[in-house]
């Protein structure tokens, strides 16, 4: 009687682990779509890695420690137009996390329509903290030849609207 109530226990203990990780994996998701960079940042360990989707190199583009972690989304912040994430699906294994999205980059006008890519992020956790992300995106070269069309375009909006 005494070993099935300590598996009984054990899976009480991982299912609790489990629900911490999957609430640390969606309030990211949201805090993503919204450009929080605050409360992205409280959601990474001081020691987080993070493999971004594009790079040279098997990983990607490394950045280490929260400082380089916050430095390199605040500049995708700025070079991305009004965007958000949709469809998320979130899968969580003890300190494994899965995270499965659709990046919806909002058109700036009826000539430059939404951008729609999918996605994912794997994690690792500890402690309720993300220690490792790394990420992936559908369809780069389309996703960067789009939003450099609609780079060029709010300029010319801008430039030609002063006149």
């Amino acid at each position: 009687m005494h070993s099935a109530s300590l598996l009984v226990s054990d899976i009480n203990i991982e299912a609790d682990l489990e629900r911490v990780n999957r609430s640390v994996i969606e309030q990211m998701v949201d805090a993503f779509s919204n450009q929080d960079i605050d409360s992205i940042m409280n959601l990474f360990s001081d020691d987080a890695i993070y493999h971004d989707m594009v790079g040279s190199g098997e990983q990607g583009n490394s950045y280490l420690g929260k400082r380089e972690i916050k430095s390199h989304f605040l500049e995708n912040f700025k070079m991305l137009p009004q965007h958000h994430y949709e469809d998320a699906i979130v899968l969580v294994s003890g300190n494994q996390a899965y995270a499965n999205w659709t990046l919806v980059i909002e058109g700036r006008s009826e000539a430059s329509p939404s951008l729609r890519v999918r996605g994912c992020d794997y994690f690792e956790l500890e402690e309720g903290k993300v220690k490792l992300k790394t990420a992936w995106i559908k369809n780069q070269r389309g996703m960067m030849l789009s939003l450099a069309i609609m780079r060029l375009r709010s300029f010319f909006d801008r430039l030609f609207s002063k006149n």
